[in-house]
């Protein structure tokens, strides 16, 4: 087993390497789907220049399926622009509604937990010693078609940055996510926020696939 310095040492290697999002308030999420596939998925800043990208694992033939069950299991990568190299994995559990960011050699960087919430949806991300860094929140009350916020409240329940969906209308296999991140928070925090927005995305679309009515009318892409 790697030591703690070993890792230490690996996640700052990796965390260098994305860089490109170190000086960045906020990015955007251009989603672009093939079914449930992320055909041409991408990171830009905010005069649309490409960041990174991101695709899946496996081809198109398994990424249809993976909204089926509960049981459902996937793998994004986060890659580089130019060596199309992978950077960042997030790996979507099976029977969980959790959502891991490792890095080369399963170095977990954090995690994304979808709890259960009366009303609206919840999410909180861990860090990787599964210390709890941030919480995010929305309502499913919404105008069809309008943009909506999610919060992110920090560990005492103070907002400090937002993700806003902007759908390209409903179950459209095109819309954007800008992520507004909290001030001074590094380039692992972003890419756990990433991961979140990800991680909505898949929750949301997943709602109104299985359910041929969305709930309340409200989820909307």
């Amino acid at each position: 087993m790697p030591s703690s310095q070993n890792i230490e040492a690996v996640r700052d290697v990796a965390l260098s390497r994305i860089s490109c999002l170190e000086k960045l308030d906020t990015v955007k999420i251009k989603f672009d789907r093939q079914g449930c596939y992320y055909n041409k998925t991408q990171i830009v800043n905010d005069e649309d220049e490409l960041l990174l990208n991101v695709c899946h694992a496996n081809g198109p033939s398994t990424a249809n399926n993976y909204l089926a069950t509960s049981t459902d299991s996937f793998t994004l990568h986060l890659r580089d622009k130019f060596s199309n190299k992978n950077l960042v994995r997030f790996v979507k559990t099976p029977f969980h509604n959790e959502f891991y960011v490792m890095i080369q050699g399963n170095i977990n960087l954090g995690v994304v937990k979808k709890k259960k919430c009366l009303f609206g949806l919840k999410l909180n991300v861990y860090d990787g010693y599964f210390q709890k860094i941030y919480q995010i929140r929305g309502s499913t009350f919404r105008r069809m078609g309008s943009k909506f916020q999610y919060k992110i409240l920090n560990y005492y329940g103070y907002k400090i940055g937002s993700i806003i969906r902007k759908p390209d209308g409903l179950l459209s296999t095109k819309n954007t996510c800008q992520i507004d991140f909290p001030i001074s928070v590094n380039v692992q925090g972003k890419i756990l926020l990433i991961a979140a927005a990800l991680f909505l995305d898949y929750v949301e679309f997943k709602n109104i696939s299985i359910d041929a009515t969305p709930p309340m009318m409200f989820y909307t892409f």
